[in-house]
């Protein structure tokens, strides 16, 4: 999946030392942009993630937010309503251990739902 990353940033080298640490998170990097004004220092990354992470996201009809895992859903709303449905894209494994902490979470967002 495309994603885009944007750093802005006063000091130049902050800018340059996130996007050090972004590249040795060993993503596909396709484009790199950059774009200096007076106040600031800015750089678009345009990287290819693979789809191995869990996704989690709450809808409410057409509305929906992706949660990261063991993101906290307390508070979600949209407008005066909680959402009311939940899609898992799970491509991971567990011992007992983690399973039992995802299942807590799991749990946790049950709670949001109406």
């Amino acid at each position: 999946m495309r994603q885009v990353e944007i750093i802005t940033h006063p000091n130049s080298r902050k800018v340059q030392e996130f996007v050090n640490e972004f590249l040795k998170k060993g993503y596909e990097v396709i484009e790199i942009k950059s774009h200096v004004t007076e106040r600031d220092f800015t750089v678009m990354l345009i990287y290819e993630t693979k789809n191995d992470h869990n996704t989690y996201k709450l809808s409410l009809g057409q509305q929906s937010i992706v949660l990261k895992e063991f993101q906290s859903p307390r508070g979600i709303r949209f407008g005066e309503k909680r959402p009311d449905l939940i899609t898992i894209d799970c491509h991971s494994s567990f011992n007992k251990k983690d399973f039992g902490g995802l299942i807590e979470w799991l749990s946790d967002l049950q709670t949001a739902l109406n």
